[in-house]
């Protein structure tokens, strides 16, 4: 008792150092932090940051109402998100046309003065990405972010919140949409998990669990060691100096419910062994012996399936399978060790007493707690009737596995973060009413190089690249492009009311006066060229398909720009985090592939037996199956949170086929003793526990499914 002791008292102080004293991690949600390492753009994408800055937008759309006060609002608009911390630059039609805008923002001076400046606002510029539309009238402010801190973000909220309310006051209409704010709506879903949805889990588990096991003592014991584990991976995040994120916030729901269900074979196995007339705290170690082969190969195994997402490039996936795995560890003594040593605690107070029916005092099973032998029962009959018709049950199962591997090869993938926003939320409203609007939320950069002279000082070379942004744009899945052959178009177009460049002679005065206009679409000294390709929301085989147009087209006929010794380098984050889908793909097949194998060799090994390791084949890929096949069937996409589903399903599949088999070899060995029906002993052992968890984890990851 008093080594018991003492190992429990270490394993809770250890677990509650991790769990309260431990540093908390920070939150990144940022697209940088997704992006593959290994992905081939990344090098480039960096190159882009030091160069230009940065490639996020946020887009503000104003409209209706009066021109004079559109613009008026428009110019507040610019300038406000020029203020905003993060911040690279702004352009609006203030900074795009001031001379013209300022004349029809003034109420006296703007009346009639559309038929004169008007002209100024169909050149290529405006064309493209439609600053001002007087017609409507309708205005757009573009700000170009840096890479950026969620603090950083959050301060874009209130100048946003503070526009929308002013527009609302004029009835003007306003819209607003862009990367930033989906990262904040990300930043915001990990602390709902954190503040709403973990604990509405935990209520309902403790409810069921409640009523399944009619036992606070248990449930409480329970409760104790799992909760500890569950904060405690908050601590090994903050002492190993890694961000949380939304899919790592999941680790905390993961664990609850794989350690919760690994700890209901404890109880029902603590209930069994007080059936047969065990005493309360004894019969709790007894469980913890009885049932620690069975929990180590499960928890084990499982912690080497999640444990293989630790191989991903993609960071928030490798943090998210090292995190899982090690809580899944450190579950093993405070499932083996401390939960025992609870419940031998709580055992010292009585409990209330329980009236006795008649009819169980007189069979004399006063001992087995009701809930027990009724989900005891109610498995074996299950079971039973399983193994006498098993040739059905196993085709239906192959079928299942064949459902799931056409699903695996029919999964399509989310091609933007805003899908993970319900179809009401206000900013995916507004993102979809701008994206049907033609505005350019997601974009590709191209980055033009040259070897030799500056691009900027020769006008032929201008020219060639100015031709091939015009025959990029005209690619399907484009809206346009904004570069510095565009803005130079805009000035010839100002000074001759012609779309085309300004006099040779002209252009190195232009681009030395108009150098704060010119500088974010060039560096090392004129070399490089930034393009800034505005697309539609295209998925991973729809943008492929357009970067092999935009390099056919930089190709061209007799070697295109490629021979006027140029080279393109096509960047941003839009195709990074498209890169991501891919390598989550990637990593769902890998991780899947090799937690069946590892699977495989441990339950060989472990159980010494081919035979049970291939019966564990088809329950252990049912679950996953029904997962894949249903998302296919139903089209639901493949993403960075719902590809954690297949490897969820397998987690808690093999940690119940685990207790089976284990519980089936021990019943093979009583058998020889008491004659007792090894299916009967497994039923009452591990069939029980696994109905009773699963019903527990169902209820708590329905009661979630609310979440926005």
């Amino acid at each position: 008792p008093r080594g018991r002791a003492l190992a429990a008292g270490v394993v809770f102080l250890a677990l509650a150092l991790l769990a309260f004293v431990a540093p908390r991690p920070g939150v990144d949600n940022a697209p940088a932090s997704w992006f593959p390492e290994d992905a081939a753009g990344r090098p480039t994408y960096e190159a882009l940051l030091e160069a230009f800055g940065g490639d996020e937008v946020l887009l503000v759309e104003i409209s209706g109402g009066d021109a004079p006060g559109l613009l008026q609002l428009t110019k507040v608009a610019g300038e406000s998100l020029a203020k905003a911390p993060g911040v690279k630059r702004v352009l609006g039609p203030f900074d795009a046309f001031r001379s013209q805008v300022e004349t029809l923002a003034d109420p006296e001076l703007g009346r009639g003065a559309e038929k004169f400046v008007g002209w100024v606002f169909k050149g290529p510029l405006n064309t493209t990405m439609a600053l001002y539309d007087p017609d409507a009238p309708r205005s757009r402010v573009a700000a170009v972010l840096v890479p950026g801190s969620t603090s950083e973000r959050l301060e874009l909220e209130p100048v946003v919140n503070s526009l929308r309310e002013r527009a609302q006051r004029e009835g003007r209409g306003f819209r607003v949409a862009g990367q930033p704010l989906v990262n904040l709506e990300l930043d915001r879903a990990g602390a709902e998990i954190e503040q709403t949805a973990m604990p509405l889990l935990v209520g309902v588990c403790v409810v069921f669990l409640l009523l399944l096991t009619r036992s606070p003592r248990q449930t409480g014991a329970l409760l104790v060691p799992v909760g500890l584990v569950v904060f405690a991976s908050e601590g090994l995040l903050g002492l190993a100096g890694v961000t949380s994120n939304l899919i790592v916030t999941v680790v905390k729901p993961l664990s609850f419910v794989l350690l919760l269900a690994t700890g209901a074979h404890l109880l029902v196995e603590q209930a069994r062994l007080i059936a047969g007339g065990a005493e309360w705290g004894l019969a709790a170690w007894g469980s913890a012996r009885a049932k620690r082969r069975a929990c180590l190969l499960a928890l084990g195994t499982t912690a080497l399936g999640f444990g293989s997402l630790a191989t991903s490039s993609v960071s928030p996936i490798r943090t998210f399978g090292a995190l899982s795995a090690t809580c899944l560890l450190i579950g093993a003594p405070a499932l083996l060790i401390l939960l025992p040593a609870l419940l031998e605690l709580v055992g010292l107070v009585p409990p209330r007493p329980r009236p006795v029916t008649a009819q169980a005092a007189l069979s004399g099973a006063t001992s087995e707690p009701e809930s027990e032998g009724r989900i005891g029962r109610l498995t074996a009959w299950i079971m039973g009737g399983a193994a006498r018709r098993p040739a059905p049950w196993t085709l239906l199962g192959l079928a299942v596995i064949g459902l799931g591997a056409w699903g695996a090869t029919h999964l399509t993938s989310q091609p933007h973060a805003i899908r993970y926003l319900s179809p009401e939320h206000p900013i995916r409203l507004d993102y979809e009413a701008l994206d049907r609007g033609g505005a350019p939320l997601a974009q590709v950069e191209l980055l033009i190089r040259s070897s030799g002279a500056p691009i900027t000082s020769e006008p032929p070379l201008l020219r060639a690249v100015d031709a091939f942004v015009r025959q990029v744009e005209t690619l399907p899945g484009t809206r346009g492009a904004v570069s510095l052959p565009l803005l130079l178009r805009e000035a010839g177009y100002r000074a001759a009311k012609v779309d085309d460049f300004p006099a040779d002679f002209q252009l190195a005065e232009i681009m030395e006066r108009q150098g704060a206009v010119l500088d974010p679409f060039r560096a090392e000294g004129g070399r490089l060229l930034r393009v800034s390709l505005a697309i539609d929301t295209l998925g991973p085989a729809e943008l492929r398909a357009l970067e092999a147009g935009i390099v056919n087209a930089f190709q061209g006929p007799e070697g295109g720009l490629a021979g006027l010794g140029l080279s393109l380098e096509v960047t941003g984050s839009y195709p990074l985090l498209l890169a991501t889908q891919d390598a989550v793909l990637a990593t769902l097949q890998k991780s899947l592939l090799i937690t069946a194998l590892l699977m495989q060799i441990v339950l060989v090994v472990a159980l010494r037996s081919w035979r049970l390791g291939l019966a564990a084949l088809i329950p252990n890929a049912f679950p996953v199956a029904v997962v894949l096949g249903t998302m296919a069937l139903t089209g639901i996409p493949l993403d960075i949170g719902t590809s954690m589903a297949a490897a969820i399903a397998l987690g808690v599949a093999v940690d119940d086929t685990l207790h089976v088999l284990c519980a089936w070899q021990a019943g093979q060995a009583a058998s020889v003793k008491s004659g007792e029906d090894p299916l009967q002993h497994t039923a009452r052992s591990a069939g029980a526990a696994i109905l009773l968890s699963s019903v527990v984890v169902a209820a708590g990851f329905l009661a979630i499914t609310g979440a926005p």
